[in-house]
């Protein structure tokens, strides 16, 4: 069940990340990230008719590091949006879930004392590669800037900020009702960002980006499969590794690059179909294995 989980919730994320890529291109990115949380709020409600009353006397002492985390997380979607300007998609989430999944690791394995044996940590390292390899070749397109050296530096620093963020849910998820942590935890990327957005003004710099009602409705719609996202990550954090959970993760660059070619026209080289197989290949066997 645990694997299954995983792997729904890897689909849905992956599939709103590709549909939202249209909207990344084209508008503020920080608005952006700011418009998907305020839609969430609003999908991710039936998730709460899995709390009991008695569920939220555990909410106020979990709610300043789920804050901790809506910070890390806003940051982490902004930076993802930004990224995909310069870099195919299928690309940058390679990055980013390469990253993702050694972070989560050695948060793991210092703060919450899970270990992997020997061939895990080996199929791990070998989904990392096939992320690498991914990366490898550059893609000129015209719908991007091109700028390689900002998408991976933007892809990496998404990475970190996600995988804190995640580490922040996986702890929450064994404290708490996993849809009630699973709810707040978007709830509170959503203040992140409106705190990321206060400081900017107060910087001097763009406010909220306004938006017609058209807009925001296309915003919610490519946004909705996160419900199964976010309600199968809690679900399979709840009594699962972290690190195991990000290495079924990293499928997202599949899909994505598939999503990717089919939504944008991004067709990737041979190489990195290579490396996107070696990725998969590796998530499978860590699957059999464990």
């Amino acid at each position: 069940m645990f694997f299954l989980l995983a792997f729904i919730s890897t689909f849905a994320y992956s599939l709103q990340s590709s549909l939202l890529v249209k909207q990344a291109r084209s508008m503020d990115r920080l608005s952006l990230a700011f418009y998907r949380m305020l839609s969430l709020s609003f999908i991710l409600s039936p998730m709460l008719l899995g709390v009991n009353a008695d569920d939220y006397q555990a909410l106020p002492a979990l709610m300043p590091s789920l804050l901790l985390s809506g910070i890390c997380g806003g940051t982490y979607i902004w930076a993802q949006f930004y990224a995909v300007q310069f870099i195919p998609l299928g690309v940058a989430t390679s990055l980013n879930q390469s990253v993702r999944t050694v972070a989560a690791f050695a948060l793991g394995y210092f703060l919450l004392n899970e270990s992997l044996v020997p061939l895990q940590v080996m199929l791990i390292v070998i989904v990392l590669v096939g992320g690498g390899v991914v990366a490898s070749s550059k893609n000129a397109m015209q719908h991007l800037h091109n700028d390689m050296r900002r998408g991976v530096l933007i892809s990496l620093i998404a990475g970190l900020l996600g995988a804190t963020s995640f580490f922040i849910l996986s702890a929450a998820t064994k404290q708490a009702n996993p849809f009630m942590v699973g709810y707040f935890w978007e709830f509170s990327i959503l203040l992140g960002s409106a705190v990321i957005l206060i400081i900017r003004k107060l910087s001097g710099n763009l406010g909220l980006q306004a938006v017609s009602y058209k807009e925001f409705r296309g915003i919610a719609l490519a946004s909705s499969p996160t419900l199964l996202g976010t309600a199968g990550a809690a679900l399979a954090l709840q009594n699962g590794s972290l690190a195991i959970f990000m290495a079924i993760a990293s499928l997202s660059v599949v899909l994505s690059a598939l999503f990717g070619r089919v939504l944008y026209a991004e067709k990737l080289r041979t190489v990195q179909w290579i490396g996107i197989w070696i990725s998969l290949l590796g998530v499978i066997a860590l699957k059999l294995y464990t």
